[in-house]
């Protein structure tokens, strides 16, 4: 083989090399830059009454401030519910957006959601059908911190069973610096090397083919 054939053959050894870290390295950075959203079930609520003391339970329908109540299509088999105005359920997370969801049906109420202490929104779970799992609220860009998530019953309504219902919630988790940051700056480093060298090994092989 002569010098040519072999500067042809490494030309486009080197390109197809460099073609293919490229492509893996595009391949792996989505999973290391983004982390998967958590989510967190009803259970992990604390639960409080309207002034603030730890709340009393009961499987529905004995007397309670919060009742406990399975299902096979509720996040995690479980919710928890209430019907007296004012009583509150919170969870702390650390994120940088979030969403509550919920089961929505003609025995619910009004809820009240509150975000690190600000007001937020107040919105409706009633439906004329029982629908599981829907999202009903959600805040993006938060500050990629520690945030406190209340979810405020607003009170009974025209019926003794308009309750306001917590199933989930489901938050984006702050980034670990050493592991999605840095990997992720580290990869995309690399990927601007193996493209750079991908356009100069066809440069090469154009130059030599000549």
């Amino acid at each position: 083989m002569g010098d040519d054939e072999v500067h042809k053959s490494m030309s486009r050894r080197f390109a197809v090399g460099a073609f293919a870290l490229a492509m893996a390295v595009m391949l792996i950075l989505p999973a290391a830059a983004f982390a998967a959203p958590v989510r967190v079930e009803d259970a992990e609520f604390a639960y409080y009454k309207a002034d603030g003391t730890p709340a009393d339970f009961a499987v529905w329908p004995a007397p309670a401030t919060w009742f406990t109540y399975t299902h096979p299509s509720f996040s995690g088999g479980g919710n928890h519910f209430s019907g007296s105005a004012g009583a509150y359920a919170e969870l702390t997370f650390e994120g940088t957006a979030v969403s509550f969801i919920s089961t929505t049906g003609n025995n619910r109420g009004d809820v009240a959601i509150y975000l690190d202490g600000d007001y937020q929104t107040t919105f409706s779970e009633y439906s004329a059908a029982l629908v599981f799992q829907q999202v009903m609220w959600s805040k993006s860009g938060l500050t990629p911190a520690e945030h406190t998530l209340r979810v405020v019953c607003v009170g009974a309504g025209p019926s003794t069973t308009d309750y306001a219902e917590i199933d989930a919630i489901e938050y984006e988790p702050v980034p670990e610096p050493d592991v999605t940051s840095t990997s992720a700056a580290s990869l995309w480093s690399v990927a601007v090397v193996a493209l750079a060298g991908l356009g100069l090994a066809g440069f090469t092989a154009r130059r030599l083919t000549r």
